[in-house]
């Protein structure tokens, strides 16, 4: 039986182990910031989440609410400021909220709230969108839901600056970005440099979309 103590006191060494280590690279900021995960109502009916950066006075600790990454934030914090800026994250192509974790907590270090939308259909659990027409102009409408919620329906709306909005994105979201602040893109001019890759794929799925008549 003592092969069966030895087996028990290794698995808790090295489960202790492991939390020491992710605690020391969990993502930390100079100042606390709150984080949350709330659930958007779309115009379709249906919901999407979207994680919630926001400065605050209450004390972090290391926590993981987004996928494997483990962040130094007060989950569900009070806010603190006021005529606070607001920044949205658009994440790319099968990625989610924690795409740009690093990014947001620096934001929300300097006193911005942080809003990254987890694009319905098209993130790392479900990529279900990307055989439908609707994926793009989905991902912009979700843009305007997200800053609709955050403006109207956030229990913290009252302190955010109307007048001081942002936007960031990559790739995915880059061009999601883009449209959603008035950018017109001519979809068609892709065929003059496509080869063997993921945007030219899709053009040639969706040749509607992507080229109408």
């Amino acid at each position: 039986m003592k092969w069966i103590i030895w087996i028990v006191v290794f698995i808790v060494i090295l489960a202790y182990g492991l939390a020491r280590y992710a605690m020391s690279t969990a993502l930390t900021t100079e100042n606390p910031v709150g984080f949350e995960i709330v659930q958007i109502a779309d115009t379709d009916g249906r919901s999407f989440s979207a994680g919630v950066w926001y400065p605050t006075q209450a004390r972090p600790k290391p926590t993981t609410m987004l996928s494997i990454i483990l962040m130094d934030v007060a989950r569900n914090a009070p806010i603190s400021g006021h005529d606070l800026p607001l920044v949205i994250i658009s994440h790319g192509n099968g990625g989610g909220s924690a795409s740009h974790a690093d990014l947001a907590l620096a934001l929300a270090n300097a006193g911005y709230i942080v809003v990254a939308p987890m694009h319905r259909g098209d993130n790392y659990a479900d990529q279900s969108a990307m055989s439908s027409a609707d994926w793009l102009p989905q991902r912009n409408r979700e843009i305007h839901t997200t800053i609709d919620f955050m403006l109207e329906d956030w229990q913290y709306h009252g302190r955010i600056d109307p007048k001081r909005i942002g936007a960031y994105g990559l790739s995915a979201g880059g061009f999601t970005v883009l449209t959603a602040v008035g950018g017109q893109p001519d979809l068609r001019m892709i065929s003059r440099y496509c080869a063997p890759e993921f945007v030219c794929d899709l053009r040639q799925r969706w040749k509607a979309l992507f080229c109408p008549t």
